[in-house]
Parts: C-alpha cells; sequence; structure tokens
C-alpha cells in the first residue's frame, strides 16, 4: 500500500519554479545599481559634512603652531634684552648678513632674527665663519643663509624650506660680507618697526665703512622711530612710556600668495639673516603718507595693496599672531581699529607717534 507521501510528485514546472526562486534568493545577496548609487551619494554627502570640519581642525593645528612660534621668538628676545638691556638693532641693510664676533648692537651689519640665535638654542649656526676668511668663510656664512628654521615658519603659508633667490635680488645670495646661494631661508615673521619713512637700505661698502659714525650721521633719519628695532638702532628699555603690555614686538607678515616661493615679492625676498629690510620688519604707520595708517591684512595681490609688503597680516584668512612685549602673543582679527593698531606700533603712542600725524 503506498503511502500518501510517496503518491506525491512535483512536476517538473513546479521543480523548475522552486529552484527559480531558490536562484533568485541567492541573486539577492549582491546590489543593484540603484542601491550602490545611493549608498555612493550618502557616502559623498557624509564626506562633504565632515571635510570643513576636519580642515578646521588642521588649521586650529596650524594656529596653534604659529602661535607657538612667536612665543619662542618673544622668549629668544626677551632673554637677548635681559642680556643686554635692550633690543636686538635691524642691522646695517637688506646686502648684508650677521657676522659674529660683533655683538647685537650697531656694530652687527645682520638682521635682529641674527642676533637671537644663540637664545634660541642656535648658537652654532650664530658663529658659523668666526675667525675664518677666504674659502673657509665663505662656505660656513653658505650653510648659514641655507638653513632655514621652523620656529620662523607659518605652517598654514608655507613648509620649512629654502627658497629660490630671484635674478632681480641677486645681493640675496651673494651678501657681505660672505656667502654663495641660489636659495635662502625667509622668515613669516617680522618685527615692530613702529612708523617710518625708511622702508629699505643698501648699507654701507665695507665693513670698516660701517664702523664709522660719520657715514650714519646723514644714513640713521630715524629719530623719531618710537618701534621696538630698526635700522642700526633699537628700544632700550626704559623707553616704554605705554607699557610693555601695550606694545607689538614681533608679529606674522603680509606676503602675496603668487611669490611665497619664488622670492619677488618686496617684503619676502632676502634672508632671515639679512639686515635691516621689510622683509624682517613690519609698521603700524608710515609717515610722509595721506594715509598714514597701515591696517593689517591677509595674504593678498602685494600690487593692489598699498604698501601692502610693509604691513603686518598672515595667510589665516580673518587675523594675524602678535607677541607683545610682554610675553603675551594674541591672535588679532584684521577688522581691528587702524588706530588702535597704530598706537600699538608705538611705545610712546600718546607723545611721538601722535605728533608724526600733525
Amino acid at each position: 500500500m503506498e503511502s500518501k507521501f510517496t503518491r506525491l510528485n512535483f512536476s517538473p514546472a513546479l521543480r523548475f519554479h522552486r529552484g527559480s526562486r531558490k536562484e533568485m534568493r541567492t541573486n539577492r545577496h549582491g546590489f543593484t545599481l540603484i542601491e550602490l548609487l545611493v549608498a555612493i551619494s550618502i557616502v559623498g554627502i557624509m564626506v562633504a559634512l565632515l571635510l570643513p570640519a576636519v580642515q578646521s581642525a588642521r588649521e586650529a593645528g596650524r594656529r596653534a603652531t604659529c602661535q607657538n612660534n612667536l612665543k619662542q621668538i618673544c622668549i629668544s628676545i626677551d632673554l637677548h634684552v635681559a642680556s643686554t638691556r635692550h633690543y636686538p638693532f635691524g642691522g646695517w641693510g637688506h646686502e648684508w648678513v650677521g657676522v659674529p664676533g660683533r655683538g647685537s648692537g650697531a656694530r652687527q651689519p645682520g638682521s635682529w632674527v641674527y642676533s637671537v640665535l644663540p637664545y634660541l638654542e642656535h648658537g652654532d649656526l650664530h658663529d658659523l665663519g668666526i675667525n675664518h676668511t677666504g674659502a673657509a668663510e665663505d662656505e660656513d656664512y653658505s650653510r648659514r643663509l641655507s638653513t632655514p628654521l621652523p620656529v620662523f615658519t607659518c605652517p598654514t603659508r608655507r613648509t620649512c624650506a629654502t627658497w629660490e633667490v630671484a635674478s632681480s635680488y641677486a645681493y640675496a645670495g651673494m651678501p657681505r660680507p660672505a656667502g654663495h646661494v641660489p636659495r635662502v631661508a625667509r622668515s613669516d615673521y617680522a618685527i615692530n618697526g613702529g612708523a617710518s619713512h625708511v622702508l629699505s637700505f643698501r648699507g654701507p661698502e665695507s665693513l670698516e665703512v660701517g664702523d664709522d659714525r660719520l657715514y650714519w650721521k646723514d644714513k640713521t633719519y630715524v629719530g623719531t622711530f618710537t618701534g621696538v628695532s630698526h635700522l642700526r638702532t633699537a628700544a632700550s628699555l626704559n623707553t616704554f612710556d605705554d607699557g610693555f603690555g601695550k606694545t607689538y614686538l614681533v608679529g606674522e607678515k603680509m606676503i602675496d600668495p603668487s611669490m611665497y616661493d619664488n622670492g619677488l615679492s618686496v617684503g619676502d625676498n632676502d634672508s632671515i639673516y639679512s639686515g635691516f629690510s621689510n622683509d624682517l620688519h613690519r609698521y603700524t604707520g608710515l609717515l610722509g603718507s595721506s594715509s598714514p595708517w597701515l591696517p593689517p591684512i591677509p595674504d593678498g595681490n602685494e600690487n593692489i595693496e598699498p604698501r601692502g609688503y610693509v604691513r603686518f597680516g598672515s595667510a589665516h584668512g580673518d587675523g594675524f599672531h602678535m607677541a607683545y612685549c610682554d610675553g603675551a602673543v594674541k591672535f588679532i582679527d584684521f577688522g581691528v581699529d587702524p588706530e588702535v593698531h597704530f598706537r600699538a606700533g608705538h611705545r610712546r603712542d600718546e607723545g611721538i607717534a601722535i605728533e608724526l600725524l600733525r
């Protein structure tokens, strides 16, 4: 007797249908094109939402590094002041570089940056070329010119590297008294020069000429200087009528983005070891101008911005970092009142600085 179960017999069509359903169930393990496109769209939206946050976090990190750089520079200047009782002099002119063994005052042809190297734990770099002459001296000076320092580089703007010497400013790679290089180290920071009508100076023809005070008698027309450092001069501690906490010390400088790496900017063509120049000195005022105030500006076209190459500024977009003479480092908005900015550039803003405008 056959069981009712044995009599059951599925038709080929039904078996095929069941097999098809099994195949269908197996095929549904993949994604349809529409599902894939939806997933890609969702991922794209998430990336678009997260990217600004990632970029903002990265910029915050770069700003923190920039702020720390200025703090370290500020400390080095303070140590210099504690040792010498004056701020580092600005040097003789842009065609000169630092010379070891000549101090950091009127006899030093090199920049304020060169003078504070020992206080940044770079005494060996500062002393390169000492007691050397001829080819050995030239080699040592070239090594210094080709040595960039991270503490003078804003990571938002560019990397710490050497940069090309433009042919129109060939002296930067062949300065007095020695050194021959195609690329030099540069700085994203400048010391406070106050207000001035002296923005550039080549300097004397030799060390002997520069050591003669008579040479400078008709050159140092910066007697009304009220900043911190300038051409062959600098402030002493007893000249801060307004207090150290109200006076700029050193801050970020404005540069044309199209000239970050080619050395063509008037305010970014020399090395960090060169003497007095727009590269290492910036101003809050300009004498002899119909508009004496020089408010800070973001990096922009140097040929469009009036006197952009002598202003403070930055690549940060909404402001710049500034260290004050009391050691504080602040982020200042580009919308700062021009008069407030002007006064902060002077250690005697209630006296001489205001008289300069009349």
